[in-house]
């Protein structure tokens, strides 16, 4: 749950009145997941509800930056109102999202390396290093043999 917040750029955790037990769902960890919150369908009863007890679990956690927004269908601009927070949102904490998106680039990067070994090297070094017990002895062979070999160094 926690690692979606690697992956966008702004979490928004939208909840409805009538979703249960909603304040335990926040307690087992969705609480830390968002950056905005909103209460959707809040036309409905125990909305109202729902709002207060956001609020004293933000209290409580001691999050003061997370916006919290009711949205109804049937009064549109509670969602312009959300969308406009959220774009001010992600200009505030614009430097937080770019480093992000270099650790999801350096992240993408680290997975394709980490499949080009397996598949180009890992195929190669079955074909053509005799494994022995003595690992420094196989990296020996493999820096001599192999053509990427010697990016291990000497």
């Amino acid at each position: 749950e926690v690692d979606i917040r690697n992956i966008c750029d702004v979490a928004v955790v939208i909840l409805v009145p009538e979703c249960g037990d909603t304040i335990q769902t926040l307690k087992a960890g969705i609480m830390e997941i968002a950056d905005v919150f909103v209460v959707n369908k809040s036309d409905r009863e125990g909305a109202l509800e729902l709002v207060a007890g956001l609020t004293q679990m933000l209290k409580l956690s001691g999050d003061t930056e997370s916006p919290l927004f009711m949205t109804s269908i049937k009064n549109p601009v509670t969602v312009e109102n959300l969308f406009q927070e959220i774009r001010r949102f992600a200009e505030r904490h614009r430097s937080d999202i770019e480093s992000k998106k270099s650790h999801r680039n350096l992240d993408t990067i680290h997975e394709l390396l980490s499949q080009w070994i397996e598949e180009e090297i890992g195929g190669w070094i079955e074909k053509n290093v005799k494994i022995t017990k003595n690992p420094y002895q196989w990296l020996m062979q493999f820096r001599n043999k192999h053509p990427h070999g010697s990016v291990l160094g000497t």
